[in-house]
């Protein structure tokens, strides 16, 4: 008899482990798919839960849905709704939460940390109950944090959470678990009223050790980039230099940084330019003197594009070649799996100017790479009745 398992929830964590689960567990468990209520289908800088569970066959269910399902296993990984056990038809009711517990119970889990000068966190697997990350702990882990940026704390969390989840699974499906009670000892708690996200800004009457960590502990670009006098910022660098101006006093700066006082040592911020060079590509002005202050050219922007990716889209051919110049990856790809000769094939399509597909299948762009769907390039130009393409990718079939 197959066991029915719940993912509820969102993005890489949830996606990645529901995948894992239909390609390790066939014909073992009655998978079923819970979304957040953000979620569209569509993926963004994150993939879709919705989105997989549909592509794989696997019923999306609401979480009303799931109290009817007996003896099923129930996983939040990331989910946005209040979770009442007492509702279930079962027990198995488990959560992983970004901390290592007790500490950080509640919201903003990458950001404290940072701020609070925190040298390690970790991840959580634990039992639901009435209270807000307050259920049993059945394992966790911890790991270094020194120097991550909100964005980096992140990613490390889903990581670390689905080694968690794979060590963990059998025994959670067995119900052969062992918890033990949260110590009082080092809790804490955030709440969403702790950051004001609408007004955030750098505070200079600190060290540059305190402002650093907060340039790090809200650098996430897919949500807010720290800002000083209105320009982003990328990086922030204490200087040996002791500040000998008033806290937040400008000592120097230029296009690629500003040098700021302290309370006790000067401290460079870098400036941010990766939303200027997408807006350049996308309206064809030249980059090539703005490249220069770009250090990772294959950056992903605010919505998971990179600058090649924009460029094939829209078909910016000149654009194209300075990024591959600069070291660009002509096989890089979004969350979804959606490669940069994905985008060209659309922007030769809507053009119907094949140059720079030429010029990325001329740098080794592979044609044959599949995105999450296990669809190629071809696969999406038999689709869409795209000869105008097609015929040009077929000259370059490996």
């Amino acid at each position: 008899m197959k066991t029915p398992v719940i993912i509820a929830g969102k993005n890489y964590i949830a996606v990645n482990f529901l995948r894992y689960l239909y390609v390790n567990y066939t014909g073992q468990l009655d998978l079923y798919a819970v979304p957040n209520r953000t979620d569209t289908g569509k993926g963004g800088w994150q993939p879709s839960l919705k989105f997989e569970a549909e592509f794989l066959g696997i019923p999306v269910l609401s979480l009303a849905e799931c109290y009817k399902i007996k003896d099923a296993l129930f996983l939040s990984l990331e989910y946005d709704r209040i979770i009442n056990p007492s509702k279930f038809s079962t027990h198995k009711i488990y959560n992983i939460h970004f901390s290592k517990l007790p500490a950080y119970k509640g919201m903003y889990t990458s950001t404290w940390p940072i701020l609070n000068g925190e040298l390690e966190s970790g991840v959580t697997l634990h039992e639901i109950d009435l209270g807000i990350d307050t259920g049993d702990i059945v394992d966790q882990c911890s790991f270094n944090i020194d120097g991550m940026t909100c964005r980096d704390l992140y990613f490390a969390y889903m990581e670390h959470a689905i080694l968690l989840l794979k060590d963990n699974f059998d025994r959670l499906l067995k119900s052969n678990v062992q918890v033990r009670q949260q110590d009082s000892v080092g809790a804490t708690y955030y709440s969403k009223m702790s950051i004001d996200y609408s007004d955030i800004s750098l505070n200079f009457r600190a060290t540059a050790f305190q402002v650093e960590r907060q340039f790090r502990a809200f650098a996430f670009r897919q949500y807010q980039l720290p800002q000083f006098n209105g320009i982003s910022l990328r990086s922030a660098r204490i200087t040996s230099t002791k500040s000998s101006h008033k806290p937040g006093t400008i000592i120097d700066e230029n296009q690629e940084r500003i040098l700021v006082a302290t309370i006790d040592y000067d401290i460079e911020l870098g400036r941010d330019y990766l939303g200027e060079l997408l807006m350049r590509i996308r309206s064809g002005d030249d980059i090539i003197k703005l490249l220069a202050r770009i250090p990772e050219v294959d950056e992903l922007g605010i919505n998971g594009w990179n600058a090649l990716m924009v460029a094939a889209y829209y078909n910016n051919e000149n654009a194209a070649q300075a990024l591959i110049h600069s070291g660009a990856d002509v096989n890089a790809v979004n969350c979804n799996g959606t490669s940069v000769l994905m985008y060209a094939k659309d922007g030769a399509e809507n053009s119907r100017d094949v140059s720079t597909l030429r010029l990325l299948l001329n740098h080794n762009a592979n044609p044959e790479n599949k995105d999450s769907r296990g669809l190629s390039v071809f696969d999406y130009c038999e689709q869409n009745h795209q000869k105008f393409t097609l015929n040009i990718l077929n000259k370059y079939k490996r």
